[in-house]
């Protein structure tokens, strides 16, 4: 299983890019200090230094450290909202998701589509092709409208089993007087794992990769 979960390792560095600024800060204000006390040891007494100047650098000091400590609380709310998002992730493998796409994963038992008429046809022919688009079987569909299911056990037409692989569902659905309607698929595949690489999760389902948003259903127990 290709899981990629927030690790420790993620956390700390991205903690440890503001914990080094502040660590930098730290050094050169103890600098700014040491060289403040040593200018103020040994200055002319009929020339002193102008107080206004170190109270700005004081000031910048001060603004520096409030900004680095913002960047500290961000890191921290991103990393936790990563570690969410992962824990989210993890509870949808196993699952089978519906997404939409034409083409699914056969790995011995078969693969299953579902596919939505806008209109009510006369006739639906059901063509499953393999990788190089041959047609390995057909059969005729539903025609009413609305949505329906493709079960497809592996079984090719001439009744022997199809090999493992990416199959791709194609749809002619004809009106009585022979016009083509437009039926859109969907597939329903198991999602197998997921990447958090990026800024969101990219799922595997079954042949295909889909994030969130693509993910139009869970589909528990079927």
């Amino acid at each position: 299983m290709d899981i990629a979960p927030l690790t420790a390792t993620q956390s700390n560095s991205q903690i440890g890019s503001a914990a080094v600024s502040g660590n930098q800060l730290a050094e050169d204000f103890d600098t700014f200090l040491t060289l403040l006390t040593t200018q103020l040891q040994n200055q002319d007494p009929t020339d002193p230094m102008d107080s206004n100047e170190f109270t700005n650098q004081l000031v910048q000091f001060s603004g520096v450290e409030q900004q680095i400590q913002t960047n500290e609380n961000l890191e921290i709310l991103s990393t936790l909202m990563a570690t969410n998002t992962a824990a989210s992730a993890a509870g949808f493998l196993g699952k089978e998701a519906l997404i939409v796409g034409d083409t699914a994963q056969h790995d011995g038992s078969g693969a299953t589509w579902r596919y939505n008429l806008p209109a009510s046809a006369d006739s639906v022919i059901l063509n499953i092709l393999d990788e190089t688009g041959v047609n390995v079987y057909s059969a005729a569909g539903d025609t009413a409208l609305g949505n329906h299911i493709v079960d497809w056990d592996g079984i090719d037409n001439t009744g022997s089993t199809v090999p493992n692989g990416h199959y791709t569902l194609n749809i002619e659905a004809l009106t009585p007087e022979g016009g083509s309607i437009d039926a859109i698929t969907f597939v329903q595949d198991t999602v197998h794992s997921y990447a958090t690489t990026g800024p969101e999760p990219i799922f595997n389902v079954g042949a295909n990769a889909a994030t969130y948003n693509d993910i139009l259903q869970l589909i528990a127990g079927e």
